[in-house]
C-alpha cells in the first residue's frame, strides 16, 4: 500500500507542475475528477493539493465558482520581479564574506535553471526562513520564467554569466540588476504570451 504522504507530495508537484506548464488554463474551473484520473489517485490528494496550492496563490477563485490557475496581469508580474529583486539584493549583503557558490546542478537550459541558481543564493544566507520565502516567490514566478525564455533567447547564456560572477559581489550585483530589469522590460510580452496559451488550452 502506498504512503498516504507520499501521494499527496506526488500529487502536490503534479498538480503545481501542471500549473506553472501552462496545462491547466485560467479560463476553466479544475475538475478534480479529472486530475484524479489523470495522476491516478482519487480525489482526496488532488482537492489538497489544491487548497496548499490556493495558499501558496498559485490557484485562484474562479469567478462562476471552484478553482483556476491564479491570473496574473502585467502589474502582478512587474510587482513579482520587483519582490524578487529586492530579495536577492537582501541575500548579497546577508552573505557578503560568505563561500558562495551559485554552480547548480542540470542543463544550463532546463526551464529550472533560474529557479537553481536563485536557491543557491537563497541557501548561502544559511536562514532557512529566508530560502522557503525565496522558494515560495520562485514558484510563482515559474510559468513566466519559462515564456520569457521565448523572448529572451540568449537567458541561459545570462544565467552562466551570474553564476560565474558569484566571486565577485559587486559584478554579480550588477548582473542581477540587469537580469531583473530585463525582464520587466517585457512583462508585458510574457502575461501575452500566458493568455494566448491559456486560451489555446481552453480550446
Amino acid at each position: 500500500m502506498s504512503d498516504p504522504d507520499t501521494i499527496s507530495e506526488r500529487v502536490y508537484a503534479q498538480l503545481k507542475e501542471d500549473v506553472a506548464s501552462g496545462v491547466l488554463s485560467i479560463h476553466v474551473r479544475l475538475d478534480f475528477a479529472e486530475l484524479a484520473s489523470r495522476y491516478d489517485v482519487s480525489t482526496t490528494p488532488v482537492r489538497e493539493a489544491a487548497m496548499r496550492l490556493l495558499g501558496e496563490g498559485l490557484l485562484d477563485l474562479h469567478p462562476k465558482g471552484g478553482l483556476r490557475p491564479a491570473p496574473v496581469g502585467e502589474a502582478d508580474l512587474i510587482a513579482l520581479i520587483d519582490l524578487h529583486e529586492r530579495l536577492t539584493a537582501l541575500a548579497l549583503r546577508w552573505t557578503r564574506g560568505a563561500d558562495l557558490d551559485m554552480s547548480p546542478e542540470g542543463a544550463p537550459g532546463s526551464a529550472d535553471r533560474p529557479r537553481q541558481v536563485f536557491s543557491a543564493l537563497a541557501r548561502a544566507t544559511g536562514n532557512a526562513e529566508f530560502v522557503r520565502v525565496m522558494a515560495r516567490l520562485d514558484d510563482r514566478l515559474d510559468r513566466y520564467r519559462r515564456l520569457e525564455a521565448q523572448l529572451l533567447p540568449d537567458s541561459a547564456d545570462e544565467l552562466a554569466a551570474i553564476e560565474r560572477a558569484a566571486a565577485s559581489l559587486a559584478l554579480l550585483g550588477r548582473l542581477l540588476r540587469r537580469y531583473h530589469r530585463r525582464r520587466r522590460s517585457i512583462a508585458s510580452r510574457v502575461v501575452l504570451l500566458a493568455l494566448s496559451a491559456d486560451g489555446a488550452a481552453a480550446e
